[in-house]
């Protein structure tokens, strides 16, 4: 009896040093949308972007209310996200840096696989940019359903109504096609 109450005090002792070592100003709410990358705490909402490192220990914020940003992927040190208008931004995990990916079309849907980014937009177009380079590597009018990248990027897939298409990812051309 004695050793289990001794056990409980000092579990609950060791609860409190470790909320007193967490000195975070982390709120949450119903809205809020969490997304944990290495020892970085990226917390969304409506307001404000705010990135946690190490203990919860507070590293910036954005202002969220004018851009709406949604469909954030985590990419190295990079945060890539759409805006209220489907316009591509990255921001600096480091620092908070935002800045415009120049596209022309809005982004239906991008997918992030270190080097590459496939976008397909709201106009039909496939599209693969090259994120060391910061450049469209090729352009194509296709309509995908669903795209993915395969063999270490080397192809992507795009799944159609009615087959499978693989194309290369650095020149776009048609690898294979299922029947």
């Amino acid at each position: 009896m004695l050793a289990s109450l001794i056990i409980c005090l000092l579990a609950f002792a060791s609860n409190i040093v470790a909320l007193i070592d967490i000195d975070t100003t982390l709120t949450l709410s119903k809205k809020t949308e969490i997304k944990p990358y290495s020892n970085f705490v990226l917390v969304i909402n409506k307001d404000k972007l705010k990135l946690y490192k190490d203990k919860l220990k507070f590293k910036w914020e954005i202002l969220n209310q004018e851009n709406q940003f949604h469909d954030l992927k985590i990419e190295f040190d990079t945060i890539y996200t759409l805006d209220k208008n489907n316009q591509l931004y990255k921001i600096a995990l480091k620092s908070g840096v935002k800045e415009k990916i120049n596209l022309t079309d809005s982004v239906e849907h991008y997918e992030v696989n270190y080097p590459y980014m496939w976008i397909n937009t709201t106009k039909n177009s496939l599209s693969v940019y090259d994120l060391n380079k910061q450049t469209t590597l090729w352009k194509e009018d296709r309509s995908c359903k669903k795209l993915f990248f395969l063999a270490n990027n080397e192809l992507i897939g795009c799944i159609t109504r009615k087959n499978t298409k693989f194309y290369s990812t650095l020149s776009g051309k048609l690898y294979f096609q299922t029947k």
